[in-house]
């Protein structure tokens, strides 16, 4: 889940009441949530009618990716608690699990 999505829907607001409150369309809301970029004047807003910070909700360090882990975080909390249901570790830009490279054997096919 986006965070805008996580903290609207733990604000209970539907993406029309949030739209409203920051004067713009619903469509451009679930645009955002579904991962559209916005600017920095909507962030604002969108920040203001949920009382986040606009780093809680578009948690981006100066490289242009995912941060704020205590955002992130918090933003995985809340997802568990609205959706009853564990988040995905990928969500916020937390990297995949590694995996272990193939030593050069298995590479070569050699037993």
């Amino acid at each position: 889940m986006n965070p805008v999505q996580v903290f609207r829907e733990s604000a209970k607001l539907s993406q029309r009441a949030l739209a409203d409150r920051c004067g713009c369309s619903q469509p451009t809301i679930a645009a955002i949530e579904a991962g559209g970029k916005t600017n920095v004047h909507l962030a604002q807003r969108i920040a203001a009618a949920l009382d986040q910070p606009v780093s809680a909700l578009f948690p981006l360090d100066d490289a242009g990716q995912p941060g704020l882990p205590e955002a992130a975080a918090a933003c995985r909390a809340i997802e568990q608690a609205v959706t009853g249901t564990e988040p995905r570790p990928d969500v916020f830009g937390e990297p995949e699990p590694s995996h272990p490279a193939p030593s050069t054997e298995a590479r070569q096919g050699v037993a």
